[in-house]
C-alpha cells in the first residue's frame, strides 16, 4: 500500500516540529549561498548531508521549505514555488533523527569577523595605511545592518605598545571609538601608532551580540636619534677590562638592535666590540661611538693605587689615590695640617693650630698616638717635612727661619733665615738629602745642609718641590704648573693657563711627583686634586679630591 506525503516545515535558523519517529529531531537549518539553498540535516547518529535546491537570489533564503515525504523520494518545495524531487537516501539526514538537542549550532549565532587591516607593520607616529574593517552577521547568517561596533585600543602586558583609534574622517582620535555598521554589515576605523614600539593590539566588539575579536598590530622604531654610550665617566685600575654598553634608539628611547656603533680612543684601548683595556699608569682615556651622524662620548680615568697623606676637612688622612684605604690617624679640626710622609719610616708628620702665632709640629704612627715633636721648645713651629731617609724633619719656626731635628726631638738644627710671603713655607729635600729648598721672595733658595750655604735662582712659580731625581723643580703661579731645572732654566708650562678665576692652585697645597717622574699632583680649587702627565700636560683627577696631598714614597 502506498506511503501518503508527509510534509515537514523546516525554517531558519531551526524550529521544533513533528517527527515521524517517536521522539524530538535533531538540529536542521539552510545555508543560503549565492542562487543555491543547501538543505543541512545534522542527526546524532547521521553525518551531516546537504542537497542544494537552486532559488533566485533573494534575501527569502529564510523562508521555509515544504518537503513532501514519499516512499523513496521527497519533493523539497521553497514558499517561492522552487521544486525539486530528491531520493530518500539524502533525504535521511534530513529526516530527523530522534533524541538530539534543538539548541543552536555555532554558524547559528551572531558572527564577527575581520576582513582587512589585521597583522599591519609600520614605524612610530604614523597612521597605518589599510583601515580595520569588521563584518557583523545575525544569528540568521545575514549582515548584520545599524549594529554599534566599538574598536577599542589594548595594552598588551607584554608590550608597552599603544595606538590610537578613530573613524576614517579622523575626527574622534583616541583610546576607543564606535562605528555603525552599514548595509553590508560592515564597519571599519582608523589607527594610529603611537611612540613606543612592539606589538600594540585593537579590540573588535559588538556588546548588543556579544561578539568580539583582537586585531595585532607590529610597531618598529623610528629613525636613528640617539646614540648613548655607558659608563660615560669612569675610573679604572692599570690593565683594567671592561665592556661598554652602547646602542641606538630613535627619538622616544625605542632601541634599534641592528644599528651597531664604531669606537675610537686615545689614551686607552677598545675594540670593535666596545671592548675596553686600560694601560699601566695613570691616563685618561677619551672614546667617541658613531654611528652615521650620531655620536657620544665617555672619560675613562686609570688610577694606580699609590698610597697618599692628605687633609680631609682638618682630619690627618692616609689613603690611596684611587680613593680606598682611607685611614684616619689624627681626627684634628685644624684647616691647615700639611701632612707628610715617606715609606723609609712609619711616621707622618704635620701641624696644629695657625702657623702665625701658635703652630706646633706633631708626628703620628698608623695605629699610634700623636705626640709633639718639640713639646717643651718655645715659639712655633709649622710647614713639615721629612727626609728621603726618614731620619730628620724639616720644618719653619716663628715664620722665618728653617731648622731640622731628629722625630724624637734631638739634633736641632737651624739651616738659616727665609723671607716668603707664601702662606705655604713647605721645605722641599733633594732625593739626596744635601740640600734644602724653599720659596724666597720671587725665587726659589737652596741651601746646602751641611756648609748652610745658601743660592737663590730665579723662578716664574712659588711652591717648589724636587723631582725624583733631583734635577727639576715642579712649581706653582696663579694658573699654571710648571717644570724648570733647579738652576732656574727651561722652565716650562706642564698644564697651561686654561682654568677659570676659581679653578686656581690652592695656596696650602703644593706639588708632589710620583716616584717615576711622569706625573705630578697638585690640588686645584674648584676640580679637587688632579694628576698631571709631565710630558703631555694630559689631566686625571682623583676621586676624593683632598687638599694637601702629597705621596708616600
Amino acid at each position: 500500500m502506498p506511503h501518503a506525503p508527509r510534509c515537514y516545515w523546516i525554517g531558519v535558523p531551526w524550529v521544533a516540529h513533528t517527527c515521524h519517529r517517536p521522539s524530538r529531531c535533531a538540529g536542521r537549518a539552510l545555508k543560503h549561498s549565492g542562487d543555491r539553498t543547501e538543505i543541512i540535516a545534522r542527526g546524532t547518529q547521521h553525518a551531516a548531508v546537504t542537497e542544494s535546491v537552486n532559488v533566485r537570489r533573494s534575501r527569502t533564503f529564510a523562508l521555509p521549505l515544504l518537503i513532501l515525504m514519499h516512499r523513496n523520494s521527497a519533493h523539497v518545495r521553497t514558499a517561492r514555488g522552487v521544486r525539486r524531487t530528491l531520493p530518500c537516501a539524502l533525504l535521511a539526514s534530513v529526516a530527523l533523527s530522534c533524541g538530539g538537542s534543538d539548541a543552536p549550532t555555532a554558524s547559528e549565532r551572531p558572527s564577527l569577523s575581520i576582513l582587512a587591516g589585521a597583522q599591519q607593520t609600520d614605524t612610530i607616529n604614523v597612521w597605518l595605511p589599510q583601515a580595520v574593517t569588521v563584518e557583523v552577521r545575525d544569528s540568521t547568517g545575514n549582515p548584520s545592518f545599524g549594529r554599534i561596533v566599538r574598536f577599542t585600543a589594548l595594552r598588551l602586558a607584554s608590550s608597552g605598545a599603544f595606538v590610537n583609534v578613530s573613524s576614517l574622517d579622523r575626527q574622534d582620535v583616541g583610546v576607543s571609538t564606535v562605528i555603525q555598521t552599514d548595509s553590508r554589515g560592515r564597519a571599519s576605523a582608523r589607527v594610529y601608532l603611537l611612540q613606543v614600539a612592539g606589538t600594540a593590539a585593537v579590540e573588535v566588539s559588538v556588546p548588543e551580540l556579544g561578539v568580539a575579536d583582537t586585531v595585532l598590530f607590529e610597531i618598529r622604531h623610528g629613525s636613528p636619534a640617539v646614540l648613548t654610550m655607558l659608563p660615560r665617566d669612569t675610573m679604572v685600575l692599570p690593565n683594567a677590562t671592561f665592556a661598554l654598553r652602547s646602542g641606538v634608539t630613535d627619538l622616544y628611547a625605542n632601541p634599534i638592535d641592528d644599528a651597531k656603533p664604531t669606537y675610537s680612543a686615545t689614551g686607552i684601548s677598545v675594540s670593535s666590540a666596545g671592548q675596553v683595556t686600560a694601560g699601566s699608569t695613570f691616563a685618561l682615556g677619551n672614546i667617541v661611538a658613531g654611528y652615521g651622524t650620531l655620536t657620544a662620548t665617555a672619560s675613562v680615568s686609570v688610577l694606580r693605587q699609590l698610597p697618599i697623606v692628605a687633609n680631609n676637612g682638618g682630619k690627618v688622612v692616609l689613603m690611596n689615590t684611587d680613593g680606598t684605604g682611607e685611614n684616619v690617624l689624627d681626627p684634628t679640626a685644624d684647616y691647615s695640617v700639611s701632612p707628610h710622609s715617606v715609606t723609609s719610616t712609619r711616621s707622618v708628620v704635620y701641624y696644629h693650630g695657625d702657623s702665625y702665632i701658635n703652630s706646633k709640629v706633631w708626628i703620628v704612627e698608623p695605629g699610634g698616638t700623636p705626640r709633639q715633636l718639640l713639646p717643651a721648645a718655645a715659639g712655633f713651629e709649622a710647614w713639615p717635612r721629612l727626609s728621603p731617609d726618614g731620619g730628620w724633619v724639616y720644618f719653619v719656626r716663628n715664620n722665618k727661619s728653617l731648622w731640622r731635628a731628629h722625630l724624637d726631638g734631638s739634633a736641632l738644627d737651624s739651616l738659616g733665615k727665609v723671607n716668603t710671603t707664601a702662606l705655604n713655607r713647605a721645605p722641599t729635600i733633594s732625593p739626596d738629602g744635601r740640600t734644602v729648598a724653599v720659596q724666597e721672595g720671587a725665587g726659589v733658595k737652596i741651601i746646602d745642609v751641611a756648609t748652610k750655604a745658601a743660592t737663590i735662582v730665579t723662578a716664574p712659580c712659588g711652591l717648589p718641590h724636587y723631582s725624583p731625581d733631583g734635577q727639576s723643580f715642579a712649581c706653582v703661579n696663579s694658573r699654571a704648573l710648571v717644570v724648570m731645572k733647579t738652576d732656574g732654566t727651561g722652565a716650562r708650562t706642564v698644564a697651561p693657563p686654561f682654568f677659570t678665576y676659581y679653578d686656581q692652585w690652592e695656596e696650602l697645597s703644593g706639588p708632589d711627583w710620583t716616584a717615576d717622574g711622569k706625573w705630578i699632583m697638585t690640588f686645584v680649587a674648584g676640580r679637587g686634586v688632579v694628576m698631571f702627565d709631565v710630558a703631555t700636560g694630559a689631566a686625571v683627577p682623583l676621586p676624593r679630591g683632598y687638599p694637601q696631598s702629597s705621596f708616600v714614597r
